[in-house]
Formats: C-alpha cells, sequence, structure tokens
C-alpha cells in the first residue's frame, strides 16, 4: 500500500467491536498496513458517534452535527499525529 494520508474506515459494530470479516482483512493484509495509522468510524460507544439518518445529507455526504464534529476533529487529527509520528517506521521498512 503507497504511503500517503492517513486512513479511514467506517465498519458496523459487533459485539463492542469490529466484525470478523474486518478483523480478517486488516490481518492478511498485515505487511501492507504495519506502522500505518488509521481511525475507525463506527457506533461504538468509544468511537465518533454518526447516525445515517442525522450526520448526512441526502444519505451520503458526510454534515456532522455539532456534537460529532468536535469528537470526529479530534478523532481524525489524532490519526494524522500517529501518521507522522509512525512515517519513519515505514520508511525503514
Amino acid at each position: 500500500m503507497p504511503d500517503g494520508p492517513p486512513r479511514r474506515m467506517v465498519t458496523p459494530e459487533h459485539h463492542h467491536s469490529t466484525s470478523g470479516v474486518l478483523k480478517n482483512a486488516i490481518d492478511y493484509l498485515f505487511a501492507e498496513w504495519n506502522h500505518k495509522a488509521f481511525g475507525i468510524v463506527s457506533y461504538v460507544r468509544t468511537n465518533v458517534a454518526l447516525s445515517l439518518f442525522t450526520d448526512f445529507q441526502d444519505f451520503s455526504e458526510l454534515a456532522a452535527g455539532d456534537r460529532q464534529a468536535a469528537t470526529l476533529a479530534t478523532m481524525l487529527d489524532e490519526v494524522v499525529a500517529w501518521s507522522r509520528a509512525l512515517a519513519p517506521l515505514r520508511q525503514a521498512a
């Protein structure tokens, strides 16, 4: 996977975690994802909580409400910070 901007995923919650299918895909692509930061947007209680009905226009364009916008911005800032911190590890590999 080429270097570039941080990755983001949107995934459903399954038993307070990500789905087994996504976990298997991430494990399978370990070498490609190694030392790369990414954030997962989901509806798990400790993550950014977005609703398709209230936080998207026409069910496709993100228009997060005020209560989610701050948390979403924080999560994306953290993904960028981790991606920059891990950049030397990606270059060494």
